[in-house]
């Protein structure tokens, strides 16, 4: 009886050792990868000029868990008026095939110490090739004192011309940390 009490008790530890590292695997981010993308810019507010050009758009996507992930990326922000290196950081979730992104953007125009850009972008973009569609409002600081501040509009389709990033619909609980 001892026995099979001792031996019921060790496979107790470690079916539940097993669990939590199943745990602590699943609640890891894991980078899933970087691409590029181009930017077919359809409507630009602040810069008539911009429709139709095309800008480049590099990032990474990390999956923190279920339908989870996080982005971070740069874009050079190609304008009339010269180009400037754009920061982008955010995320979103997986859901009915679609990775849907809310990200932040940053960028100072180059060689103007007091002129800046800051807005949120919003990413639509397809599970299955990561083509999608972006719009985003902005406010930018400019170092004029007739025009300190202007608020802008952009829209554009995404298409993706690096390699592609496969992103997983999670099941969530328990079932998802049996799958990975």
């Amino acid at each position: 009886m001892k026995v099979k009490i001792s031996v019921l008790a060790l496979m107790l530890v470690l079916i539940s050792g097993l669990d939590n590292s199943a745990v602590l695997a699943a609640a890891t981010p894991s980078f899933l990868g970087k691409t590029t993308w181009n930017l077919y810019v359809t409507e630009y507010t602040l810069d008539q000029g911009m429709a139709g050009r095309t800008l480049n758009l590099t990032g990474g996507i990390t999956r923190l868990g279920e339908n989870y992930y996080s982005f971070q990326g740069t874009m050079p922000f190609v304008t009339t008026a010269g180009t400037s290196l754009m920061v982008l950081s955010g995320g979103g979730s997986l859901v009915d095939g679609q990775l849907i992104m809310s990200v932040s953007e940053s960028m100072q125009f180059e060689g103007a110490i007091t002129d800046r850009a800051n807005g949120v972008m919003h990413f639509i973009l397809n599970q299955s090739d990561l083509n999608g569609t972006i719009t985003e409002v902005s406010i930018l600081r400019l170092g004029t004192p007739s025009h300190p501040y202007l608020n802008g509009y952009l829209a554009g389709n995404l298409t993706r011309t690096g390699p592609m990033i496969p992103l997983t619909q999670g099941v969530g609980g328990p079932l998802l940390l049996m799958l990975e």
